[in-house]
């Protein structure tokens, strides 16, 4: 898990609520509660970079560089190069941010629609709307995505997931805007009539009739307060203008007169004697004859206009169910089994017999072939005179086998209506493309009559949400961008996947192009797709095996196919897919080569004679070599293990001196530090300048473990803003002091009073110091050394002078080892110093350079940075300004002959125990002597020692000893582990600074870690810090765990829940401790109090706490319990009856459950426990004997 760096210390408990990389591969996370991060490669860890906000809803990255934050506000941009932000207001929250492939920013809002950014405009507008009839199904969007054919995928809050494609927009939907919102999903449009350019008659199934104003592109009910039924069933106007409407229930009305005057008819069936009303079609051919037909009581009827009345003329066509007239003038009628050619000049009548219900006919001119659109065959292309007919089905590629209309365009092309979409029929190449709802249709069902071609060659198709108008023309299909993929393979009934794993088949396989299989394994199952996500139901498949397959084969159902007893060979699967557009997409998915038996081949008596050999070399090898190769291998054995154990002891043997440096290195630096500050205005120089020496020794230890653990130059920097001029007197203090016992001539030229850089103040320091060191250790008696400091606009120069030219033989050494010091060559010659100093100048982007003088001087000059260098690198870390290292302080106050206040002790009413183990008793002494003010001190030598101490002296803190042996670690272990110290605070201290050494610390349960040589006032407030930490942990126990907390309810103290949540918890608990008494009480009973059902309640619950309803009542019980057991004088029985527990071996069982131990364990632990307010030492014989 990456860490959140939050005020200098890392933290892993956090919020993210979203994150993007952008295109210089920087990752930005913004986590709730905090603001915007990034994070950082080196260090691994998340750091802050902009908190003006600390909620948001969304995150993006731009090419240009620049963050946008969904606010519930609005949008927040920052540019972290340029620093500059820009804030847009928004009326809604806004909930996600998505950057096409246009780099156009959308934004999705809850309750506003879809706001759009394009590239060269600052600001957002309102593109897409609900009730704009952009498509939209709901103003309230979570999430925008974008798939490969540029369609914009909206995942709605409540309306579902909505594509929008602008290719949609060649299909116009049409419903009337006044009608009910609810009612619109189910507008059923029935049949059209166009009676002029500008006006459509539109007939309804359950709304009337309706006029459509093209012009106005309006959409209006005709109030005709006669036409009692609503359910229309066609629409036709006749030679005389008269319009006439059929209804489903009421007959056939008649308008005249723009509406003025309307008429109604009833169609009677003599045959039957009753009125059949349920008029189905009506039609005028090109006679003027005006045709009715009925349906159920199935009756053709021709209007008289002498009688003015529909007069019944047959009835054994059956359910008529369309018309059609040829040019001879004869017409075509489609029933539910037949069509029928009716020749009027002969009244003679022939009949097709095709087995399904015909819905609509089409014929060219010379009417030699028709075209038959059928419920449930597809479409028929029917010779008349052989009465032999060609089907075109699913099966070839038509979306639907019901046909319920069918129009012709101008390009002699077939649109065709179904139950299942429109479909585009070329009657020559017999190819189809399918059109969906996704691509713009009002829906895929459509009506039985609504399909009408209009004077200017457009056409509309009605359905049960309005209908559709489009221009064929305009119509456009683009071709779907996908290839079939293999997604199972299985062998004999095995997935691949075991196969492998047997080593049965080639490695290959993986790849999922090439399978070579044994003779036993030749039956397959193969499972393939493509993905139109939007249209999967759209997609066909036909697959075809090369070398088994003659032909393709067309995959009806399901993308699978079954190849069973293969024949060894070689074979090629080709598999095949096609969507709306017919255009077949085919690819090479895999190889499969069937090997033979390996004992049938001719190379199987080469391999036995092979194999022979083999043996027979084998052994005699085997037999000749065996004893040198078990010689070798021991000898070689010993070999390694003596080299391991050399390494082993170099490095204990390092690890030793280190720690019994750093140890004694402490016992003088503090010391001398208090001394100091005791006595800051006596103290001599020479006593300051010890003091600072023996700081710098612990530094060069801490120097020696990195380059003992090999890492010493890959630390990062820690970069503080500090003044040169003092480093450079501090670091120069010194050897003024050394020069004047050396007869050295020292002089020191800064002529800048301050110079304020950022760096690794520690590192340059030891630049500067080995580089003196370096000029010192090769001077001669009466020398002179100059140090002068140079500044420049973008940086500065340390010159040093003094020792001879290079250019003599007798300076050869110094020559070479400052070629190696520039160059970074030949580590081996150059020492720890020079190394450190090399790499050091390297790591501040800095420069190092020598030069000689006209007299023969040479100098030493070291260039650095005055800029923000730092932006230029990755590997570094800021160090806090309150935790600065001790050296900083310590140099500055002996440059300045003085010694910062020292802070007045903390007073401490009563004091607390500290059990101090080290084997090292001077270290225990000096434990002692700097807690000796706040806290009263044990002393151990050893871990057993102190687990007796601890059980006898109870103390408030341990402060132990790591050991060499490790034994620091198990001892910490052992008192986490036990329940009865788990609260205990522990700090070890070991003289080793390892990462390795600090998380094995921290795996054993330790509160804090330190290594020598340490800061006393540091320790000393990390140990107040923890004594404060466990007394509020205490404190949260006994108003947490065993009571409610008086002073309520806030989100710092319960994770940041809402205001809602928390109410809701708190009645739950104030309704629990209500009916505490009560044993019947339980979890049914809880929701029916909330008013709710015991599912959502338990969901509820479950959520926020964790725990399921009866857990959560049942702990509600013992947090009382525990209540009355530490601060009340019941026996557990009373208790047990208090809190609604009667059975009290139960109440024993939960209460340990929860707690950890029994009641009568927890009384004895707590019940005095919380009332302690001090601690009573005891001096103990051990101690008192120690101090003596």
């Amino acid at each position: 898990q990456v860490p959140l760096v939050l005020g200098g210390k890392r933290q892993w408990n956090y919020q993210v609520k979203g994150m993007d990389l952008d295109r210089q591969g920087t990752l930005w996370v913004f986590i709730a509660g905090v603001g915007l991060c990034q994070w950082d490669q080196e260090s691994d860890a998340l750091l802050v970079q902009d908190v003006r906000f600390q909620e948001c809803n969304g995150l993006l990255s731009t090419p240009d560089g620049a963050i946008y934050l969904a606010l519930n506000t609005g949008v927040y941009k920052w540019h972290p190069v340029k620093d500059k932000q820009h804030f847009v207001r928004f009326s809604k929250p806004v909930l996600h941010l998505f950057l096409s492939k246009n780099e156009t920013i959308w934004a999705s809002t809850d309750g506003d629609g879809i706001y759009l950014k394009l590239k060269q405009i600052d600001g957002f507008s309102k593109t897409y709307e609900a009730k704009d009839g952009s498509g939209l199904s709901s103003n309230a969007v979570k999430q925008v995505m974008e798939d490969r054919e540029g369609r914009m995928w909206c995942a709605t809050l409540r309306g579902g997931v909505t594509i929008l494609d602008a290719k949609k927009r060649s299909f116009n939907v049409i419903v009337p805007k006044q009608l009910n919102p609810s009612l619109k999903s189910n507008f059923f449009v029935s049949t059209f009539f166009e009676e002029s350019e500008q006006r459509i008659w539109v007939g309804t199934d359950g709304y009337g009739l309706f006029s459509w104003d093209r012009t106005t592109k309006t959409l209006l009910p005709v109030a005709e307060s006669d036409l009692k039924d609503k359910s229309i069933t066609k629409i036709w106007r006749d030679k005389k203008y008269r319009l006439w409407v059929s209804t489903w229930n009421n007959g056939i009305y008649r308008i005249e007169n723009n509406g003025k005057q309307i008429k109604h008819y009833r169609c009677y069936d003599p045959v039957n004697k009753i009125w059949a009303d349920n008029v189905w079609n009506i039609f005028e051919d090109r006679r003027g004859r005006i045709w009715a037909t009925t349906f159920g009581h199935a009756g053709l009827y021709k209007w008289n206009e002498a009688t003015s009345e529909f007069v019944f003329i047959s009835n054994k066509f059956g359910n008529i169910l369309t018309f059609w007239e040829d040019l001879r003038g004869d017409l075509w009628f489609g029933n539910d089994a037949q069509l029928i050619h009716y020749r009027l000049h002969d009244q003679r009548m022939i009949t097709y017999d095709l087995g399904y219900r015909i819905r609509a006919i089409y014929g060219t001119e010379d009417s030699k072939n028709l075209w038959i659109g059928t419920e449930g065959r597809g479409i028929l292309s029917i010779n008349v005179h052989s009465g032999k007919f060609i089907s075109y089905g699913e099966e070839q590629g038509l979306s639907n086998n019901n046909i319920l209309n069918i129009l012709p365009d101008d390009n002699g092309q077939l649109w065709l209506s179904t139950f299942n979409g429109l479909i585009k029929f070329d009657t020559k190449s017999k190819r189809s493309v399918n059109f969906k709802e996704e691509d713009g249709l009002q829906s895929n069902q459509f009506s039985y009559h609504a399909a009408l071609k209009l004077r200017n060659s457009q056409m509309i198709f009605g359905g049960n949400k309005g209908f559709n108008v489009l221009r064929p023309e305009n119509i456009a299909v683009t071709p779907l961008s996908f290839e079939p993929q293999l997604t199972a393979i299985q062998v004999n009934g095995k997935p691949i996947r075991d196969l492998i794993a047997k080593n049965t088949v080639s490695p290959d396989v993986n790849s999922f192009h090439k399978l070579e299989l044994p003779y036993d394994n030749t039956n397959l199952h193969l499972e393939f797709s493509a993905f139109p996500f939007f249209s999967l139901e759209n997609v066909r498949y036909a697959v075809q095996l090369i070398g088994h397959d003659p032909n393709w084969i067309n995959l009806a159902e399901l993308p699978v196919m079954d190849y069973n007893h293969l024949a060894p060979g070689n074979y090629k699967l080709l598999v095949r897919a096609s969507a709306k557009d017919n255009n077949w997409k085919v690819t090479h998915l895999l190889d499969v080569t069937i090997l033979p038996p390996w004992y049938q081949t001719w190379w199987s008596i080469m391999l036995y004679i092979a194999l022979l050999m083999i043996m027979v070399y084998t052994y005699v090898t085997i037999k000749k070599n065996r004893t040198k190769l078990l010689y070798e291998a021991k000898f070689a054995k010993l070999e390694v293990e003596k080299e391991r154990e050399i390494g082993r002891k170099k490095i204990a043997t390092f690890a030793d001196i280190i720690q019994e440096i750093k140890t004694p290195l402490t016992f003088i630096v503090n010391p001398l530090k208090a001394y100091i500050q005791k006595y800051r205005e006596d103290v001599s120089e020479d006593l300051l300048v010890a003091y600072q020496n023996a700081s710098k020794l612990l530094v060069l230890a801490d120097q020696l473990s990195e380059i003992k653990k090999g890492n010493s130059f890959s630390k990062p920097l820690k970069l503080e803003r500090f003044d040169f001029c003092l480093l450079l007197q501090e670091e120069s203090f010194a050897y003024q002091q050394w020069s004047g016992h050396e007869l050295v001539n020292f002089d020191l030229d800064i002529p800048l009073a301050e110079l304020w850089i950022y760096g690794d103040r520690q590192k340059i320091a030891l630049v500067i110091f080995n580089l003196l060191s370096f000029v010192f250790q090769r001077l001669k008696m009466e020398a002179t050394v100059s140090v002068t400091l140079k500044e420049h606009d973008a940086d500065f120069e340390v010159l040093i002078w003094g020792f001879t030219s290079l250019t003599k033989k007798t300076d050869a050494s110094e020559q070479a080892t400052l070629i190696n010091l520039l160059e970074g060559s030949m580590d081996s010659e150059l020492g720890v110093g020079l190394i450190l100093t090399r790499d050091f100048v390297k790591e501040h982007l800095g420069g190092l350079s020598y030069k000689i003088g006209d007299d023969g001087e040479t100098c030493m000059m070291l260039s650095l940075n005055k800029d923000r260098w730092y932006l230029r690198l990755h590997d570094m870390m800021w160090e806090n300004q309150l935790l600065k290292h001790q050296l900083d302080e310590d140099v500055k106050m002996a440059a300045n002959h003085m010694v910062p206040q020292h802070l007045s002790p903390l007073e401490i009413i009563n004091k607390k125990t500290i059990l101090v183990v080290d084997d090292n008793k001077v270290f225990r002494q000096y434990m002692r002597q700097i807690f000796k003010e706040d806290f009263h001190v044990f002393e151990g030598k050893d871990c057993q020692e102190a687990m007796r101490l601890i059980e006898k002296t109870n103390p408030n803190m341990v402060i132990a000893e790591v050991f060499m042996d490790g034994t620091g670690y198990q001892f910490c272990r052992d008192l986490k582990n036990n329940t009865k110290y788990t609260q205990l605070p522990i700090i070890l201290i070991s003289a080793l600074s390892t990462t390795e050494n600090q998380i094995q610390a921290i795996e054993a349960g330790a509160d804090d870690f330190m290594a020598k040589p340490f800061d006393a006032e540091i320790l000393i407030k990390r140990v107040h810090a923890l004594m404060e930490n466990r007394n509020a942990l205490h404190d949260y126990f006994f108003k947490r765990i065993t009571q409610r907390d008086e002073e309520g309810w806030t989100d710092e103290n319960h994770g940041g829940i809402s205001v809602e949540e928390k109410d809701f918890l708190e009645k739950c608990m104030t309704i629990i401790e209500e009916n505490l008494q009560d044993h019947n009480f339980n979890a049914q009973v809880l929701a029916s109090l909330c008013h709710m059902s015991y599912s959502n309640l338990y969901k509820k619950i479950r959520a926020l706490s964790g725990l399921s309803t009866s857990a959560f009542v049942r702990a509600i019980r013992l947090r009382k319990a525990a209540e009355l057991l530490s601060g009340s004088d019941l026996n557990i029985n009373q208790i047990g009856v208090e809190v609604g527990i009667q059975d009290v071996k139960y109440f024993r069982e939960k209460f340990k459950d929860l707690y950890g131990m029994t009641p009568s364990a927890y009384i004895k632990k707590y019940r005095a426990y919380f009332n302690q307010d001090y601690t009573l030492v005891k001096p103990l014989a051990e101690n008192i004997k120690d101090r003596k």
